[in-house]
């Protein structure tokens, strides 16, 4: 019993020890609480400047994007407005060149309706087909301008093909006139020629002497009248 009282206060010194040092060991001095505190802002201060740090990190990144995108849509708007401005420019080209050969067709197609031959509607046709899209006024008036011509020419063909005929007819009646009149002269100087002698002044009819004479002083009469009238007489013989 004595053996038993002894070790039950033995175990409470010890346990009394224990809770002691458990005491000490978490209790702690002024200096090392106002270390622990210096400790705890300093790592809050750490934790705030990387959260700012990060914040302005973001919005950094958040404005360079910003720009970015604003970059691209000045470039875009940029190239939209040369786009535009050249396809202005070669508009105005192209109708500067629409008008000037509208005005070179007008001048050929005004004379070609002044002079409507073949020659002026070419050019002025070749003017028209030139012009960019065509002209339908001028294409109008150059339709017009071809069933002047087509008319025309075709009058002009007929009146060649009524002065040919003519040609020919008068050409034929010609020729039988001359072969009419060639026929009566053999006729006449075979049967009814007379003979003059132009250093005489007589005539011989066929038949008589001196009919066949030959010489620079021989006139031929077609008859006695004609002879008569040039101051010939008749051969008695």
């Amino acid at each position: 019993m004595k053996k038993r009282m002894i070790g039950l206060l033995i175990l409470s010194l010890l346990m009394f020890s224990a809770c002691t040092g458990s005491h000490h060991a978490v209790t702690h001095t002024p200096a090392t609480a106002q270390h622990n505190y210096k400790k705890k802002v300093t790592v809050k201060h750490t934790n705030k400047k990387r959260i700012q740090k990060t914040k302005k990190q973001k919005t950094k990144e958040k404005v360079a994007k910003k720009d970015e995108i604003q970059e691209k849509l000045n470039k875009q708007q940029n190239e939209s407005k040369e786009k535009a401005t050249i396809a202005k420019q070669q508009q105005e080209e192209k109708q500067a060149e629409v008008n000037q050969k509208t005005a070179e067709a007008k001048t050929l197609v005004i004379q070609a309706e002044i002079t409507p031959i073949r020659e002026n509607y070419n050019a002025a046709q070749a003017a028209v087909k030139a012009i960019p899209n065509s002209n339908q006024e001028l294409s109008t008036r150059l339709a017009a301008i071809e069933r002047i011509i087509n008319t025309n020419e075709a009058t002009e063909k007929a009146k060649i093909e009524r002065e040919k005929q003519q040609e020919n007819a008068t050409s034929t009646a010609q020729q039988a006139t001359q072969a009419v009149n060639s026929t009566n002269d053999v006729n006449t100087g075979n049967q009814q020629s007379i003979i003059g002698n132009s250093k005489t002044k007589i005539y011989h009819m066929p038949g008589q002497a001196g009919y066949h004479m030959n010489g620079n002083n021989v006139v031929i009469f077609h008859s006695e009248q004609e002879a008569q009238a040039a101051g010939y007489r008749k051969s008695l013989r």
